[in-house]
């Protein structure tokens, strides 16, 4: 997951952990995509309004980095400009802060369902621009 509020990333971190995800948070744009590129998570949770770099711009980065990523946008900014290019860039999805838990969770299971090469739960990983999530 990526956002640049520690408060928000350990939120939500509690919120996905208690559904039996391991999370891993980030509050730089930089260190995010440094791992991405290694890591290659499933799924990016991001902000969009970020001091460094915007979460449009962690999107197209995040696709080059790591091409199979599924981006979610959890956000305060509902400008319809900026929900439509996210999803016109190919984000999964674009939520609004404060997210609803239960919407936010089903979102998470369904993107990653999303791929139907993925057919065991094993080995799941998701990235958000708040945190790297690995259910097991």
């Amino acid at each position: 997951m990526l956002d640049d509020d520690p408060r928000v990333l350990k939120a939500t971190e509690r919120l996905l952990t208690a559904e039996g995800w391991t999370v891993e948070s980030f509050t730089s744009p930089h260190a995010f995509l440094d791992h991405a590129k290694v890591h290659q998570p499933h799924i990016a949770i991001i902000d969009i309004r970020m001091p460094t770099m915007n979460g449009l711009e962690v999107q197209v980065r995040v696709s080059k980095v790591s091409p199979l990523t599924r981006v979610i946008f959890v956000t305060s900014d509902d400008a319809p400009n900026v929900r439509r290019i996210a999803l016109r860039a190919g984000a999964s999805a674009f939520l609004l802060k404060p997210i609803q838990q239960e919407e936010f969770l089903a979102t998470v299971a369904s993107t990653f369902f999303e791929d139907a090469s993925i057919v065991e739960r094993p080995s799941r990983t998701f990235f958000a621009p708040l945190k790297h999530f690995n259910r097991e």
